[in-house]
């Protein structure tokens, strides 16, 4: 488990692209943090450290993982976000994240201001549906609040910090990012799909009565 608040950034050393694949990420301070079997996120997706050789931490990738993340698109001196995972005396400064990506969107475009980074996401549809406005969401495992939602993704805006921290500053339009909703939203969006439909139809589904019996009221 995370919080999305990245302890750093680091340069991709080495990366073999296959169904057993392997990334190595060149670490400075953190690497002494990082012990063998410790989970890691790297862009949001939680992996297994396998090696430590002191500036530089291996982890074994599937090649799933690959193809269903930006992993797949890095290469060597990529600037990656990395998370060291959560602790339980460690404050939650931003949200739960698990590390397990939904899917990735692409980077439309970008808008700077002085005070702001503007970032517009294109997500699936169905991706929309766990999405809020002023709701969490993990963008290469970046706490992050949702200011706008869109018809085809949605936006969040950046302050200069994060910018300068993450490798934000580093991406560019069209490129891929990995998107993790907020859990709580799956939750909500799970139980609501079982509700069971009302025999008619025109009758609300979430009714008074149903509050009770589920005990919200």
């Amino acid at each position: 488990m995370f919080t999305g608040i990245v302890q750093g950034t680091a340069k991709v050393v080495e990366i073999e692209i296959a169904d057993a694949g392997r990334l190595v990420i060149g670490f400075s301070d953190a690497s002494s943090s990082v012990r063998i079997g410790d989970s890691v996120a790297i862009n949001g997706v939680c992996l297994t450290a396998v090696k430590n050789e002191g500036d530089k931490v291996s982890f074994d990738v599937m090649g799933e993982t690959l193809r269903r993340t930006n992993l797949g698109d890095l290469k060597r001196n990529s600037l990656v976000n990395y998370e060291l995972s959560l602790k339980p005396t460690d404050r939650l400064s931003g949200h739960f994240v698990t590390g397990h990506i939904d899917e990735t969107g692409r980077i439309e475009r970008i808008e700077k201001t002085a005070a702001q980074t503007d970032f517009y996401i294109t997500c699936s549809e169905k991706l929309l549906e766990e999405i809020v406005e002023r709701g969490s969401v993990a963008l290469d495992g970046i706490s992050l609040t949702v200011a706008e939602v869109l018809k085809n993704g949605f936006r969040v805006a950046i302050i200069p910090h994060t910018l300068e921290v993450t490798n934000l500053k580093t991406r560019k339009t069209g490129e891929r990012v990995n998107i993790e909703t907020d859990i709580i939203a799956k939750y909500v969006r799970n139980f609501l799909t079982r509700i069971k439909p009302e025999e008619d139809e025109k009758k609300p589904r979430i009714t008074e009565d149903f509050l009770k019996e589920q005990g919200f009221l």
